[in-house]
């Protein structure tokens, strides 16, 4: 999936919607309408899958202690039937969306989804699409994430997944990853990017205009871009291959004191230092047995190997 294209078109369609004196149709239309239930939600069956979308405000996924998954939807205003929060059990899919189909809203009346989880449930897949929402994630398991954002700050804290595939067209993305994974997609239009992660097999992190800061414990592969934006890299462990780039920002690369690597490095105007020992051969600087691969390229910004802790 290209999340940034997909984003894009989200925004052009919310600023159309948002044209028309402060209210918007919401979700003109999606499929099997007539089987959504409108407010709270909750359920003892063992939902392995859930599908989010939301247009404005807030949501929250995350743990408690009830046997029940519940869904509770919060607004400053009082609601019709049909601009409440609307559920459907599909199996063991939870279908959640934003009200209605062609349900006017005045967006200034914020509305707030919290979706509570029984601590052993673990999911299959998460699948959410927030359009101008401050989206939460804690402490959720699943097989794989896909999660876009349009406008709002999107935030992972302590989630485990085999498959993390993220997007933000306008906010800022924070993720910390527990256990294994094998991939980790990090993808941000004009947002930070910031990614702590435990064990990824394959992570790339690529904001247009925003920084990009990682630090991962173990990972094979790392792939890292910004177009305008400064890239901070700390690896506990070397990975096996690292690609970084940047056109206008500095690039800063923690390694291990005792580190093995060959480094290709290309800056146009800026400036190469490390306080590693490297041997140096036109464009490649090599560190101990030179294992592991690093290729770093920048237009105009300065790029430092420094050694970590």
């Amino acid at each position: 999936m290209n999340m940034i294209l997909k984003s894009l078109s989200l925004l052009f369609s919310a600023a159309a919607m948002l044209s028309t004196a402060g209210c918007m149709p919401v979700f003109t239309a999606f499929n099997h309408a007539d089987q959504y239930t409108a407010g709270d939600f909750s359920t003892n069956i063992a939902v392995k899958a859930l599908d989010i979308d939301w247009t404005a405000g807030s949501v929250t996924v995350s743990r408690h202690d009830d046997p029940e998954l519940t869904v509770t939807e919060t607004c400053s205003t009082s609601l019709k039937d049909s601009q409440k929060v609307q559920t459907w059990l599909e199996g063991s899919t939870l279908h959640i969306r934003y009200c209605k189909p062609n349900v006017n809203f005045n967006l200034s009346a914020e509305k707030k989804l919290e979706i509570k989880l029984p601590n052993n449930l673990d999911l299959d897949t998460l699948k959410c699409d927030c359009t101008s929402a401050e989206t939460s994630l804690t402490d959720i398991s699943a097989d794989s994430f896909e999660v876009d954002v349009t406008s709002g700050t999107l935030q992972l804290s302590d989630c485990s997944a085999g498959h993390f595939d993220i997007g933000s067209t306008s906010g800022d993305i924070t993720v910390a990853q527990k256990g294994n994974s094998e991939k980790l997609n990090a993808e941000s239009t004009s947002g930070k990017i910031q990614i702590t992660a435990e064990t990824v097999k394959e992570l790339k992190a690529h904001s247009t205009s925003g920084d990009v800061s990682v630090t991962a414990q173990k990972t094979e592969s790392v792939s890292a871009e910004s177009t305008s934006g400064s890239e901070t890299l700390h690896f506990i462990a070397m990975p096996a291959s690292a690609d970084i780039c940047a056109t206008s920002g500095n690039v800063i690369l923690f390694v291990p004191k005792n580190a093995d690597f060959t480094a290709s490095v290309d800056t146009t105007t800026g400036s190469f230092d490390s306080d590693i020992s490297l041997t140096k051969n036109g464009d490649t600087y090599t560190a101990g047995s030179g294992a592991n691969q690093i290729r770093i390229d920048t237009t105009s910004g300065d790029v430092a190997i420094k050694a970590e802790g």
